[in-house]
């Protein structure tokens, strides 16, 4: 069916901050307990937008937009799955909003939607993104694959990529347990079954092949 796209959207994230975004582009955010505007950005029409979305971590808000369908793959044999989770929203595009002095610190255009899980730790390096696709390669067989891209936390940046990753299970999770260790200068990344580690502060090395799979990034 087709469908129905409102002049503009509003989002309220940790009962604090409403986002507000109209069809001409201009993205307001408030701090309803302190009734005080703390951004105010024109970032470009939206003629097309179907969902908004939000998070904060680090200090910053993530105003996730989702406006488009996902036809990265078209013509393929890869065919993008769905989260069903309440605390997954989609997002092709991302502005990050310093809510120190309501700058936008970067934005990035993702090309394609991506899973945001967005019970991110309230400190945090980075943000993991995760698209979960099935994948047909004989008449009614197909296998699940999972891409993640983690972003620098700071400058939005690509830390690493890794696509095709075959999953099991029917339905692949793309729910994020990102939980951080200090102690080790590491980040630990759980989506269902599999197992990212990234380590910050030491030179960079090649991505691990292992079931735990490593990837150690180079802090900015």
């Amino acid at each position: 069916g087709s469908i129905t796209r409102a002049s503009g959207y509003a989002k309220l994230t940790q009962g604090r901050y409403q986002i507000l975004l109209d069809r001409e582009g201009h993205l307001t955010v408030w701090d309803i307990l302190r009734g005080t505007v703390i951004a105010d950005h024109q970032i470009g029409p939206q003629p097309s937008m179907i969902r908004l979305g939000a998070m904060i971590t680090d200090g910053r808000l993530l105003v996730l937009l989702n406006d488009k369908e996902d036809l990265s793959n078209a013509g393929t044999l890869r065919r993008p799955a769905n989260s069903r989770s309440i605390i997954v929203q989609l997002a092709d595009r991302i502005f990050a909003i310093s809510l120190d002095d309501g700058d936008i610190d970067w934005k990035r255009d993702l090309k394609s939607r991506w899973h945001v899980t967005i019970t991110h730790p309230a400190v945090t390096p980075i943000v993991v993104l995760v698209k979960p696709y099935s994948y047909f390669d004989q008449p009614r067989v197909s296998h699940r694959e999972l891409d993640v891209q983690v972003l620098d936390i700071k400058s939005g940046e690509t830390l690493h990529k890794r696509e095709g990753k075959t999953v099991v299970g029917q339905n692949p999770q793309v729910q994020c347990d990102i939980r951080l260790l200090p102690f080790l200068d590491q980040v630990l990344v759980n989506i269902g079954l599999e197992r990212l580690r990234y380590s910050f502060g030491v030179e960079e090395e090649a991505p691990s092949e292992e079931s735990d799979a490593e990837a150690a990034s180079k802090e900015e």
